[in-house]
């Protein structure tokens, strides 16, 4: 049971920084066109 949690908690921090990184990555994006523009 203790590795089923230990996986949970790795894949649970892997989607939180991917979330992360790609509305981090959407705002630059949006900063950049807005500089262009």
């Amino acid at each position: 049971m203790d590795i089923v949690c230990d996986l949970l908690f790795v894949f649970w921090n892997f989607v939180l920084h991917y979330l992360h990184l790609k509305l981090l990555l959407n705002r630059i994006y949006f900063d950049l066109n807005q500089c262009v523009a």
